[in-house]
């Protein structure tokens, strides 16, 4: 544009005349543009790298097939595993016709156990609808666990804890109470669960008339869930009126852990009277595995809910798994993390901190 020229605009005529900014209104403004504190903003190195595309390497970078190390790099924590498990003669694992990594074990047996994980993402393995074929699932194999069900609407959580617990590779034995069953029929945890449930002491099936001895000698542990109320005030003075609750008394307590998952309605769950039962069973040696929050059968809103067949699987597994950090103190960062370019813009993520999360019940 040249000034003193002469500019259409619809049907009108305009003349532009430009002149030169001032200078030292123009170092005003800039002084009035606050700058990066040295506080508050990290030092900035090699960040403002730019890749051309005709450069060579960034291009050998960009074009390059890294679907090798990837899956060669997902299967490797599998191999001991396999190895352990099987043993076959030397084979190459092929993807999309080469080579991609060279065992001696499973053949297609590791690069299906890739793609199952690689897979089950949207569906973690674990769950209650994930895959559970795997080894990662297998987290309870060999593991026996007696089912306790007390009253309570929660009953139906345990039809589907029952079914998780034994696709994780755990062999489960049911026992209900009498309120039990009127919440939740034997004959549906018998077909989950593939044993024949207890529901009396007095079962004919025991040739000795002591499933409360037989039954509690071959746990790995007892998990009673739900767990009401009553229940909890039960095996805190040690009554043993039913099955269940004499099977938690006459049980080994250094052999056979007793896990509860509380289930009851809010009040009842802040009474003190229920939270002192809550100490004193933990100081006897039971583990309190918590309890959930949100809408109740009652139509009430609080803390009580019996936790979600997920989490209490979650939890289960993490009881069993072996305590390597036991008595150290591990701080685990979660979540996103923001890095400051100035005082207006910064650098995040969309991390979610589940991670995080996971290593810590780990730990």
């Amino acid at each position: 544009m040249v000034p003193g020229s002469t500019l259409r605009y619809g049907s009108s005529l305009m003349r532009v005349t430009l002149r030169p900014r001032d200078s030292r209104i123009a170092a005003k403004e800039a002084e009035a543009i606050p700058l990066p504190r040295e506080d508050t903003t990290p030092p900035v190195t090699k960040t403002n790298l730019v890749m051309s595309g005709t450069n060579r390497k960034f291009a050998e970078v960009v074009n390059g097939d890294y679907t090798g190390r990837l899956l060669e790099g997902l299967c490797s924590r599998h191999l001991s595993h396999a190895f352990s498990r099987r043993a076959a003669p030397r084979k190459k694992l092929l993807l999309g016709g080469s080579v991609l990594h060279e065992v001696k074990s499973v053949g297609a047996y590791v690069v299906a156990d890739t793609f199952r994980s690689m897979t089950n993402q949207a569906n973690p393995v674990g769950s209650v609808g994930g895959d559970l074929n795997s080894d990662e699932a297998l987290d309870l194999a060999g593991k026996h666990l007696v089912l306790g069900l007390s009253g309570g609407i929660a009953c139906y959580k345990s039809a589907e804890l029952c079914r998780a617990l034994i696709k994780t590779g755990a062999t489960v034995q049911v026992v209900m109470t009498e309120a039990a069953e009127q919440f939740i029929t034997p004959v549906t945890m018998q077909a989950l669960s593939g044993r024949p449930v207890y529901t009396s002491q007095w079962d004919a099936r025991e040739a000795n008339s002591m499933a409360h001895i037989n039954l509690s000698r071959e746990a790995d542990a007892i998990l009673i869930a739900p767990c009401s109320a009553d229940f909890m005030a039960k095996l805190l003075h040690g009554r043993a009126d039913d099955l269940l609750s004499l099977m938690c008394l006459a049980r080994p307590i250094d052999m056979v852990p007793l896990l509860l998952a509380p289930a009851m309605n809010r009040e009842m769950y802040a009474h003190p009277a229920t939270q002192r039962n809550f100490v004193q069973l933990e100081a006897d040696g039971a583990k309190i595995l918590g309890v959930g929050n949100g809408f109740q059968a009652c139509g009430e809103t609080g803390d009580g809910r019996m936790l979600e067949p997920e989490q209490l699987l979650e939890d289960i597994i993490a009881f069993f798994a072996p305590k390597v950090l036991a008595g150290q103190r591990v701080l685990v960062t979660a979540g996103p993390t923001y890095e400051a370019i100035d005082p207006v813009r910064g650098i995040t993520n969309l991390s979610s901190g589940k991670m995080g999360f996971a290593i810590a019940r780990r730990a």
